[in-house]
């Protein structure tokens, strides 16, 4: 197994929680600098944060992967960026 870090930045609609999917499974809802970890197995994988931000990452070399999301000043949705 793998962790995923996924954490909250910004204050934008800081009261409204996200949720975070991995692969079609919610693993929790993000208010403002809140933060998640999973663990799942190796392999290519697909997050959603919101209603419609998405990004696919591969953790085939068994390392950890760290995702940030922030929501929009203008709307409901968010921006993502993976790193490994």
């Amino acid at each position: 197994m793998a962790k995923v870090h996924v954490v909250r930045k910004g204050i934008q609609n800081g009261i409204h929680p996200y949720q975070v999917d991995i692969d079609g499974s919610t693993y929790g809802a993000l208010r403002t600098k809140g933060q998640l970890q999973v663990d799942i197995p190796p392999g290519r994988h697909t997050i959603v944060v919101g209603l419609d931000a998405t990004a696919t990452f591969d953790n085939s070399d068994g390392k950890d992967t760290y995702i940030e999301f922030k929501a929009s000043k203008w709307n409901n949705k968010a921006n993502i960026s993976v790193k490994r």
